[in-house]
């Protein structure tokens, strides 16, 4: 309990009784929309983090394997780097931005759009 504040002087009414319950009850429900807030904010960070460990490992595995067929066309034909960029017309991987209301946070949110039309690249979309 907090009783070693300063008090508040308070006269002793049946009024006085009730604005304090009032005020009371206000602050007991403004501690508990705040505790599930928090939880909220809790339970969708852990989602990210998940998301990004998952992202982190499956890269760690593409870029294993993305180095050793690198190395594997460079010994056969050469710097091919030039070719490929010439080749590039439109992107084929896009992020789209988007915003989320978790608990009244407003939380930035980005999606993959892949077109197996596209003949490779990036961008970056941001609606206005």
């Amino acid at each position: 309990m907090s009783g070693t504040g300063p008090r508040e002087s308070v006269f002793p009414t049946r009024m006085a009784l009730t604005n304090m319950k009032g005020r009371l009850k206000g602050a007991q429900t403004g501690h508990s929309l705040l505790a599930k807030k928090r939880d909220a904010l809790t339970t969708r960070f852990r989602q990210i983090l998940r998301k990004v460990d998952e992202a982190k490992r499956k890269m760690g595995r593409v870029m294993q394997l993305a180095s050793f067929s690198l190395a594997e066309v460079t010994y056969a034909t050469g710097d091919i780097s030039y070719q490929i960029q010439e080749s590039v017309k439109t992107a084929s991987f896009k992020v789209k931005a988007r915003q989320d209301n978790v608990s009244g946070v407003i939380l930035p949110a980005f999606e993959v759009d892949r077109d197996p039309n596209g003949s490779g690249g990036y961008t970056l979309l941001i609606p206005c």
